[in-house]
């Protein structure tokens, strides 16, 4: 757990984008996805693989996930 700590702070400090909140994060996401019809293609989930942190706010963002195509 310490350890998780360490990394956490760690790439707060190298990365100034870890320290975005959820919700400017989550925006974030969903104009990435709303963008050239990623959000039809499901390519925005390519970002839920940077980091355990930016998958769960992926995970909890319903914009991202409230869209169905119906297209064949």
């Amino acid at each position: 757990e310490r350890l998780q700590m360490l990394r956490t702070s760690q790439n707060t400090l190298a990365c100034p984008i870890f320290s975005l909140p959820p919700e400017v994060l989550s925006r974030v996401f969903f104009l990435c996805a709303d963008d050239n019809d990623a959000l039809c293609n499901l390519r925005w989930t390519k970002l839920m693989l940077v980091c355990r942190h930016w998958n769960a706010v992926a995970l909890n963002t319903p914009e991202l996930w409230s869209f169905i195509d119906l297209n064949p």
